[in-house]
């Protein structure tokens, strides 16, 4: 995500600065302003002089260099807003994972809605608000005066505003697209950026271009549901901690973006912006700037100019890969796993049981047995009793054989 335009008000269009969505949310929930619109809200100033003179804006949909005019559209900021201006809309009716943000309007009277949509443009602007306010069921409730590519967003207040900066991105809806009816619906699965399974409504296919996050599909081949190797097979990956980080954000964007892109050669540096920044939100306790991603961004697409770009391998390698279309349930592949470890363990251990016992070294530590085994290596005496029953067919001919040369 590229940030958003700011306005000092909606009179003047000029662009003051480029700031992060959550840098505008932020002021939603308590800023200088909020005394000042609840103020407003319950008649203490005069209502329309306080909403088009004395607060800032901003424009959810593009990016604007200089002056908002649609000539001078930088790029998709990776967001699209939808005013709600009906008073008896219910919000807990929405489904959260697709909702960015919701808010309090301005007035106070209706709701800011933000959700995160795919490559913009001034061409699908209005079929892809109208497929996405169909998807969202708040058809009935949307301001239609309001569907506007350019349209400015003038700051509210609500300290109760929910944000989720990983929520669903939704995909563009081209010209050729009728959003669906209520009559008439069928299911199309796509992929989102988490690399999860999603179901959308519509009558014809969404224009939507999933991005690849690792390469382990490649992989697999043919009708298999899972390939196994102890060995591992190598892994590129855009990898995000489990854990917030305190540090090391800079090579972690920068990884992140490298494998992105060597992942996804054809992706746009906007679609890239978009879901850098919501790693971002994810990945650190203190979050970098705007600014810093584009940075980042620009440095990864500058080696791929220059044929300089190469993916950083995963270090740790993968045992087992599920194929997409394997039709496997969560608890299906979480048993096969616990399988499949299990059995890598037992044949490591057996193996080095075997290897152990053919270098017996008879002179010097006699006969063999299984505290020996585990007094003179390094394996444990449970694994060695765990698996000394299966290696029967060695320790026999391995004791003749000793057996032999004492007779001799």
């Amino acid at each position: 995500m590229n940030g958003v335009s700011y306005f000092h008000n909606v009179i003047s269009p000029v662009v003051v600065k480029n700031i992060s969505i959550e840098e505008w949310f932020e002021m939603i929930k308590k800023s200088d302003f909020s005394d000042l619109i609840a103020s407003a809200r319950i008649g203490g100033m005069k209502y329309d002089f306080v909403k088009k003179n004395m607060l800032p804006a901003i424009t959810y949909n593009f990016q604007y260099n200089s002056y908002k005019n649609d000539k001078n559209i930088a790029c998709s900021t990776g967001f699209l807003y939808i005013d709600i201006d009906k008073p008896e809309f219910d919000p807990q009716t929405l489904d959260m994972d697709k909702i960015c943000a919701i808010y309090k309007s301005l007035g106070g009277q209706g709701y800011g809605l933000v959700v995160r949509v795919e490559e913009l443009s001034l061409e699908n602007f209005k079929k892809t608000y109208l497929g996405i306010s169909e998807e969202l069921g708040i058809t009935q409730y949307v301001d239609k005066g309001a569907i506007k590519a350019s349209q400015y967003n003038i700051l509210s207040f609500d300290p109760e505003i929910k944000v989720n900066m990983n929520s669903k991105i939704f995909p563009i809806i081209d010209d050729n697209f009728d959003p669906p009816s209520s009559e008439k619906k069928r299911k199309k699965h796509i992929y989102n950026d988490g690399g999860s399974k999603e179901t959308v409504s519509g009558d014809s296919p969404c224009e939507f271009k999933p991005l690849r996050f690792t390469n382990a599909q490649d992989h697999v081949s043919g009708d298999e549901k899972f390939i196994t190797d102890f060995e591992g097979y190598d892994e590129v990956k855009c990898w995000v901690p489990p854990r917030r980080k305190k540090t090391g954000r800079n090579l972690l964007l920068l990884s992140y973006t490298n494998n992105l892109v060597w992942l996804n050669p054809h992706v746009s540096q906007c679609r890239v912006m978009d879901v850098l920044s919501a790693v971002n939100m994810q990945a650190f306790v203190d979050p970098v700037d705007a600014d810093h991603m584009k940075r980042v961004v620009d440095t990864i697409f500058g080696y791929k100019a220059n044929g300089t770009l190469v993916p950083f391998v995963s270090e740790k390698k993968r045992k087992i890969i599920f194929a997409e279309n394997s039709k496997m349930s969560r608890e299906e592949k979480n048993g096969l796993v616990i399988k499949t470890i299990a059995d890598m363990r037992r044949q490591t251990s057996i193996e080095k049981l075997r290897q152990i016992i053919f270098g017996w070294n008879h002179e010097k530590h006699g006969k063999i047995t299984q505290r020996k085994i585990s007094a003179n290596n390094e394996i444990s005496h449970k694994t060695v009793q765990k698996y000394w029953s299966e290696l029967e067919d060695i320790l026999a001919p391995v004791s003749d054989s000793q057996t032999l040369k004492q007779v001799a």
